[in-house]
């Protein structure tokens, strides 16, 4: 996409430039050959094998117990529920973990279930990390990120006040991979992005 032409938006159609490739962000559409959170697979088979292993690969990870209050209230905020009183609340995601609705990325950063990429942003340390990153490949790093999806969670509404031990085992079975890759456990203070 040509300098200044990109705008914040939830959805977008992919953009295929000489300047590089914006993978479709939305519900995509059949024959989308580039999407938002594409596996690394599907990536590398379009590509091959010569340009996959000549690029720098980095991608995003997150402790699963924000994520999946993260997802479960973007969930929530797009299918316009209400928000409930804490007790309710907690039974809700409670719930909702229990039917699998957070689920692992594994797949997008893997392949043949061995992580494929050269360095990882923790959304824990998204500054830092992404400042690391830019230094790295010679891009500049301008501290401005949009926040697309952080109005649907209510900040007394975390890790710490909504899950039950039925709610941490869940996420312990789901993402037992990521929690050892990474380090990640239940925390023991509310998340803030540095």
């Amino acid at each position: 996409m040509p300098e200044g032409e990109w705008q914040q938006m939830p959805a977008r159609p992919m953009s295929v430039t000489p300047d590089g490739i914006i993978g479709h962000r939305g519900e995509v559409p059949p024959n989308t050959l580039w999407y938002n959170h594409q596996p690394a697979s599907a990536i590398k088979q379009q590509i091959g094998d010569d340009i996959w292993n000549s690029y720098f690969k980095f991608g995003t990870v997150r402790n699963p117990f924000d994520k999946a209050v993260s997802l479960f209230y973007m969930e929530k905020g797009h299918s316009k529920s209400p928000i409930l009183d804490l007790a309710n609340e907690r039974e809700e995601f409670e719930n909702w973990l229990v039917a699998g609705k957070s689920f692992s990325d594994f797949h997008i950063y893997s392949i043949d279930d061995k992580c494929c990429f050269d360095a990882y942003i923790r959304y824990e340390s998204l500054y830092s990390d992404l400042q690391e990153i830019c230094n790295k490949i010679g891009v500049s790093f301008i501290p401005q990120l949009p926040k697309i999806h952080s109005h649907f969670r209510p900040k007394e509404f975390n890790a710490l006040s909504l899950y039950t031990d039925v709610g941490k085992q869940v996420i312990n079975d789901t993402y037992n991979i990521e929690l050892s890759l990474f380090g990640y456990s239940f925390p023991t203070t509310a998340f803030k992005v540095t």
